[in-house]
Formats: C-alpha cells, sequence, structure tokens
C-alpha cells in the first residue's frame, strides 16, 4: 500500500473575491456603504472628506489589513481579553 499525504492547512479561510475572505468583503462592503451614506448626506467636500475618510480607513484595516500575518480584528480581540482580566496590585509581601 502506498502511503497518502494528508493536507495538514484544513483551517484556511476561504477565498471569494480578489484574494479576500468572507468577513473581510464584509467590513469592506459595510465601510464604504456607510461613507457612501455619509457622502450623500454631507454637502460639503471637506466636511464630506472628514467624514468618510476615518470610515474608509477603519474598514480597510479591520477587513484586509493584517499585522505579523495576523488580521488586525484578531489583534484588536487579543487586546481586549488582556486588558478585561482582572488585575491585583501587590505593594509588599505577604506577612
Amino acid at each position: 500500500m502506498k502511503p497518502v499525504k494528508v493536507p495538514q492547512h484544513l483551517d484556511l479561510e476561504d477565498v471569494l473575491a480578489w484574494g479576500l475572505g468572507a468577513v473581510d468583503l464584509l467590513y469592506l462592503s459595510v465601510a464604504g456603504l456607510i461613507a457612501w451614506w455619509l457622502w450623500m448626506s454631507i454637502s460639503l467636500l471637506p466636511f464630506r472628506l472628514a467624514a468618510v475618510t476615518p470610515v474608509v480607513l477603519i474598514g480597510a484595516l479591520l477587513g484586509p489589513g493584517s499585522f505579523q500575518e495576523r488580521a488586525l480584528r484578531d489583534w484588536l480581540v487579543t487586546l481586549a481579553t488582556y486588558r478585561a482580566r482582572p488585575r491585583r496590585r501587590v505593594f509588599g509581601g505577604e506577612p
């Protein structure tokens, strides 16, 4: 009997379009819809740009943005769980 190679990378994210997964596309599309709504709601160009730019940047960072091969949204979850854990300050040794 011949040995068979078993795939080891079964937990990879499915690519839907433009090299992006479903969650990435969801973040980008929601940010795009919010940015479009803001663009259509505000009449003056400087205010439009000031309102739309942060929304687009947040959508781009949380969607396909990554750091050290991890998505930035995963880094944010890790940071939030670290900051939410209970702490106790000890100013001296136990008597």
